[in-house]
């Protein structure tokens, strides 16, 4: 139950990761580029401040394109290290416990077992 669920969870994170990806390329950069291109231009060279300005009308015309991508991306991530981890635990608990039982199965038909013989 619990296995299904992690699988189930990694996967609609990776899904969900795509859609965010998906969803930042119907974005622009800005908001109005050609307006935000002439107030850049604007900025006064000399000024001591210019990087407080840029940033500050960086912020204002930004669109979430960005931030929709860095979170896209990150979920992919994110999904794709819990599938890792699932297929991985998986793995080794079937391994576990296909040489466990083959252990005791040898130790049920061995005739010459050293555990009971004297």
């Amino acid at each position: 139950m619990i296995n299904k669920f992690i699988k189930i969870l990694g996967l609609s994170i990776i899904v969900l990761g795509f859609l965010l990806s998906i969803a930042s390329l119907m974005y622009n950069r800005y908001a109005n580029e050609n307006e935000f291109q002439e107030k850049l231009l604007a900025l006064d060279e000399i000024s001591s401040n210019n990087s407080e300005k840029y940033f500050k009308l960086r912020e204002e015309y930004l669109t979430p394109k960005f931030v929709l991508e860095n979170y896209g991306i990150t979920s992919i991530i994110v999904g794709s290290i819990i599938l890792v981890i699932y297929l991985y635990a998986s793995k080794v608990l079937i391994i576990n416990l296909l040489n466990n039982n083959f252990v005791s199965f040898y130790f049920l038909l061995d005739n010459n077992n050293f555990f009971l013989s004297k």
